[in-house]
């Protein structure tokens, strides 16, 4: 397994070389960059920054890990409208795109972001919303394909997809290697139930969140092996980072 820490949990840092530099000195293995519609990294950012971030990280012998999507109302894959739906899909092939750019070789996407709950429970059924993500992974799954990126989608939550039976049985409808779930330890629903987590979704996990609190890590760590685990562990985190990277280290099966 690979470590991995949010650009956003460094700080106040925003030159690219700057974050990968403190990243490295941490001691992990790679920095998810969050892609914000309108910045500097945005799926219609230039190709040119995308791969400077690139050079930057291998310049300090550190990856790119993923890059980081939460939809909004511009790259809306639950929208009524199939004119939004189908924009979404246009601008997270794009997203793709730049991810391969920078070196990452998965795309973190949350199909919901902080309102589109709201809104569903407001006038939509989940079940609606279910379709129609699942509408819009199933088009993805070949766009992945030819720049080798993997897509962990976001589906765990209390307002979402809350059981791992559920959780499986919904991935497997989407039915490639090239899409699989983005698991965070933190959630209410996986919290003090992690094994049983990683347990029943199995290959599925592409990409594992997690804060520093109480749980059993060389539990987490067994069952993460016992299912041939080895992508990244991720920490998503503020404040002092030093703490979360040596909960990471116990994740990895490192020494701490």
């Amino acid at each position: 397994m690979k470590t991995s820490i949010d650009a956003e949990s460094l700080g106040t840092l925003q030159e690219p070389g700057e974050v990968v530099r403190a990243a490295a000195k941490l001691g992990v293995e790679g920095v998810a960059w969050p892609m914000a519609p309108g910045g500097a990294w945005s799926d219609d950012s230039p190709h040119e920054a995308w791969l400077e971030l690139r050079r930057s990280a291998e310049a300090s012998a550190i990856s790119i890990s993923t890059v980081r999507v939460s939809c909004n109302q511009g790259v809306n894959l639950l929208s009524d409208e199939q004119l939004h739906r189908q924009e979404a899909v246009s601008r997270l092939c794009s997203a793709i795109e730049r991810a391969h750019l920078c070196g990452a070789l998965t795309l973190l996407l949350d199909p919901v972001g902080d309102k589109l709950p709201n809104e569903l429970s407001a006038g939509r059924s989940f079940e609606t919303g279910l379709a129609r993500l699942l509408e819009g992974l199933r088009l993805l799954r070949f766009r992945t394909m030819p720049f080798g990126v993997h897509l962990a989608c976001r589906l765990i939550s209390d307002r979402w997809i809350a059981t791992p039976t559920e959780a499986r049985r919904y991935m497997d409808e989407v039915n490639s290697p090239f899409v699989g779930i983005y698991l965070d330890l933190s959630e209410r629903c996986v919290a003090g139930r992690e094994i049983e987590w990683i347990s029943a979704l199995g290959h599925r996990i592409f990409w594992i969140d997690t804060a520093v609190r109480g749980m059993d890590e060389a539990a987490v760590h067994d069952a993460l092996r016992g299912i041939r685990y080895d992508g990244w562990v991720n920490a998503r985190m503020a404040g002092e980072p030093s703490a979360a990277v040596r909960h990471l280290a116990a994740l990895a099966g490192r020494p701490v």
